[in-house]
């Protein structure tokens, strides 16, 4: 069964690189167009890490691991997709909802690393208190 799955994979890989060769594409142009549609994650990303920073200082070291969650979740996942989704839609020349479409294939990896974060964060501060946040 892997193997099918493999020889599937490969076959759309190969289609894909010819239609890419159809098109004309350099490894310049595909570089920019991936650079284009992701400029705005990558100008949200600083920006939720400040206001994720921002929210766990304001609740102070005794927020927990749930606590924390909620925080990755909104700051992290909403405020990032918030800001990422209309510039890709802008740059690719889509409809708002067909890009919101596109990126719920990402919520659940964004929610699996924002749990990650938040049990990491709590083990490391129990781990070492020292570096716990300072009230």
């Amino acid at each position: 069964m892997l193997i099918r799955r493999g020889n599937k994979l490969a076959e759309i890989a190969r289609r894909n690189r010819q239609e890419i060769i159809k098109a004309g594409l350099s490894r310049r142009d595909l570089f920019k167009m991936g650079l284009l549609t992701s400029a705005g994650y990558l100008v949200a990303w600083p920006i939720a890490a400040w206001a994720i920073g921002l929210a766990v200082e304001k609740l102070g070291p005794a927020v927990g691991t749930v606590g924390l969650f909620v925080v990755n979740l909104i700051f992290g996942l909403v405020l990032i997709h918030a800001i990422g989704i209309p510039v890709l839609a802008g740059v690719l020349g889509l409809p708002l909802w067909d890009a919101i479409l596109g990126d719920l294939a990402f919520v659940p990896g964004d929610a699996i690393k924002a749990a990650i974060a938040a049990i990491v964060t709590v083990q490391l501060r129990r781990a070492y208190p020292a570096f716990a946040l300072r009230s």
